[in-house]
């Protein structure tokens, strides 16, 4: 059971995804009901990725010239990308966001 209701969430949040990219004044429709998606996986979501899943970061953060003194991570979700971003610059701030409050 609760196999179908996560990959209806993901048909979920990419119907939404789609639908907000072609018209953005939709995403005051779908806000609520994203946000209550995401908080309701926030339990779950450290595990759902390896750390090879951020590989392609840590390589383009790798390639930046100079350190960075700021950084923003948007949809931020349990802040995995972020500690990779403090861990790499350490005198950076960094500032994580999400729409879920659980997360």
């Amino acid at each position: 059971m609760r196999a179908s209701a996560e990959a209806a969430g993901r048909k979920f949040a990419r119907l939404v995804t789609g639908a907000v990219v072609a018209r953005p004044w939709l995403w005051r429709v779908f806000r609520t009901a994203i946000r209550r998606q995401f908080g309701s996986l926030a339990t779950s979501w450290e595990g759902r990725l390896g750390p090879e899943a951020l590989a392609p970061l840590e390589a383009a953060l790798e390639r930046l010239g100079a350190p960075a003194r700021k950084a923003l991570d948007l949809g931020t979700g349990t802040g995995k990308a972020a500690r990779v971003v403090a861990r790499r610059f350490p005198e950076a701030e960094v500032v994580g966001v999400d729409l879920a409050p659980e997360m």
